[in-house]
């Protein structure tokens, strides 16, 4: 289900973007929910090591 159902306002002569292209990239599959992460400190960088295993992932 989108997120809004609310039209968007795209500037004309855009090559990519559509209302329906944009309502489409508003569906995530059940693999994108909500997860158990730490928190990113400025000890930890968690971040730094969730964005590096997301990374890695496309390349196995």
């Amino acid at each position: 289900m989108p997120l809004t159902d609310r039209p968007i306002g795209l500037p004309a002569g855009l090559k990519y973007l559509s209302p329906e292209v944009w309502q489409a990239a508003q569906v995530f599959d059940l693999e994108t929910g909500p997860l158990e992460v730490s928190a990113n400190t400025l000890q930890s960088h968690a971040l730094v090591g969730y964005y590096l295993d997301g990374w890695a992932r496309w390349f196995e």
